[in-house]
């Protein structure tokens, strides 16, 4: 059954990755899962109409789970906020052929590594993310949440990363050099 729910989130460049992990520790976040390598297919029609309404189908490979998630639009706000359903499916084959049937295909294929972390008593995720583009903290949890730890953390608001590991990898491709 798909799970659907409002996506509240933002990311934060990770700068000093030690220093991090110990306040992390000391806030009392624990890893909840140990760093994995995470497959990720990006679906869209042939015209690409899907990104071009800042809808996202993606399909994910992660910790031996398949996960089939579609995003809705941005909406206005200091987060990267919109509206997310998810299921998980028993394999990626079937999505990929039916994609297929239905006149999708994958157009964009990338990989990160990703550890969770989750504080024992609060609610509110902590994604460590190592990409092409850098190593990020992704926060997803209620507005205040990722406000007050952010900030315990030690970041501001000017700090906050809307963008989507897309287009992140997309800016570091267009400037990196060859």
């Amino acid at each position: 059954m798909p799970r659907s729910h409002l996506e509240n989130e933002i990311k934060l460049a990770i700068l000093q990755p030690a220093r991090l992990r110990q306040r992390l520790r000391a806030l009392g976040y624990e890893i909840k899962s140990p760093r994995r390598r995470e497959l990720n297919w990006i679906y869209d029609d042939a015209a690409g109409h899907w990104s071009r309404q800042g809808r996202l189908l993606r399909l994910r490979h992660y910790g031996g789970r398949w996960l089939l998630t579609a995003k809705g639009p941005l909406l206005p706000g200091a987060h990267k906020t919109r509206r997310e359903a998810q299921m998980e499916l028993p394999e990626g084959r079937s999505f990929r052929a039916l994609a297929e049937t239905l006149g999708l295909k994958a157009v964009i294929r990338y990989e990160k590594y990703r550890a969770l972390w989750r504080h024992p008593r609060i609610a509110g995720e902590i994604a460590w993310d190592e990409t092409a583009a850098g190593d990020f903290l992704e926060l997803e949890g209620t507005p205040s949440w990722v406000n007050r730890t952010a900030r315990a953390l030690g970041y501001t608001p000017g700090d906050y990363i809307g963008k989507s590991y897309l287009e992140l990898l997309h800016a570091t491709v267009k400037t990196s050099p060859e």
